[in-house]
C-alpha cells in the first residue's frame, strides 16, 4: 500500500489531467489517471510544467487564428481596419 499523496501532489495530478483533457480534446481514462497519480513528485512537477506551457501555446495559437480570421473577414467586407492607424 502506497503512502497517501500530499495536497501538492493531488493538485499537480488534477492539473495534469485537466491539461491533457484540454489538449487531447477527450477525457482522460481512469487507467491514465491512476498512472499519473502513482508518479513520483518530481515527475508530476515536470509534467505539469510542460503541459502548462503546451496549454499556453495552444491558447495563443487559438487567439492568433481568431484574430487572423477577423482581419480576413474585415478585409473581405471592405470594413475599415480596427485598432491604431498606421503612422
Amino acid at each position: 500500500m502506497s503512502k497517501p499523496k500530499s495536497i501538492g501532489e493531488q493538485t499537480l495530478t488534477a492539473e495534469i489531467v485537466r491539461a491533457l483533457s484540454y489538449l487531447e480534446g477527450t477525457d482522460v481514462s481512469a487507467e491514465e489517471k491512476r498512472q499519473i497519480a502513482e508518479a513520483p513528485a518530481f515527475r508530476l512537477i515536470q509534467e505539469a510544467q510542460l503541459l502548462r506551457e503546451a496549454v499556453m501555446l495552444r491558447q495563443q495559437r487559438e487567439v492568433a487564428e481568431h484574430v487572423r480570421d477577423t482581419i480576413r473577414a474585415e478585409k473581405a467586407t471592405g470594413r475599415p481596419r480596427t485598432g491604431l492607424p498606421p503612422r
